[in-house]
């Protein structure tokens, strides 16, 4: 029988597998919104090169959706879209990146720890009240990582579909429907429940 890895060797594989597990979180997303960029220079109608300009000109996320929801509406009331429900599935899709941008904003700015117990595990460093890691305790990080990812590439994969369609190059596509999460039957700790101790305390918690 061998001898379990030392323990500074576990710790490092799992912060190994949390930073590429944030790393992916943070690569779909931009994907997804350079893909809501290319929708908006599409549905604006005008010279590509101009709507990018407009587009990356706004710093802020939010208001890039924003700016992306008023064009969609204000098209359709100009010439209303040759798609029947096209004004509604987008602006549908626009609310549900809007819902992921909250989990990708827990990920990518909730500090993190690793407990140790029965098993290391990554945690929410949640000790001083950080509302960013308190959204995360009793998940699985790793396992939400993974779930947000996938919903960041179905997001962007729907984006690409409706602008093959506006530029006659595909059908409009199916009714939008995101993964879900599945159940993790091996975590019974719940936000409301005593986390494992911590490797150090909280003043010298490790955190990413």
């Amino acid at each position: 029988m061998t001898d379990p890895p030392p323990l500074d060797e576990k710790i490092r594989e799992l912060e190994s597998e949390y930073t590429q597990a944030l790393g992916r979180v943070a690569q779909s997303w931009n994907y997804l919104h350079e893909m809501l960029g290319q929708l908006f220079a599409t549905i604006v109608g005008a010279d590509r090169f101009v709507a990018e300009a407009i587009w990356y000109s706004v710093r802020s996320d939010l208001a890039q959706r924003e700016m992306l929801r008023a064009a969609i509406v204000a098209s359709n009331q100009r010439q209303p879209f040759r798609f029947p429900t096209a004004k509604d599935d987008l602006t549908e899709m626009i609310d549900k990146v809007n819902f992921l941008s909250v989990s990708r904003n827990d990920a990518i700015h909730a500090p993190i720890s690793i407990a140790l117990g029965p098993n290391i595990e990554i945690i929410p460093a949640y000790f001083r009240g950080n509302p960013r890691a308190m959204s995360l305790l009793g998940k699985d990080i790793l396992k939400e990582f993974a779930w947000y990812e996938a919903r960041a590439d179905v997001l962007s994969r729907y984006v690409i579909s409706c602008q093959k369609a506006f530029l006659s190059l595909a059908p409009w596509p199916d009714k939008l429907l995101m993964p879900l999460l599945t159940p993790n039957k091996t975590q019974k700790r719940s936000p409301r429940q005593t986390p494992p101790k911590q490797s150090q305390p909280p003043p010298e918690s490790s955190q990413a």
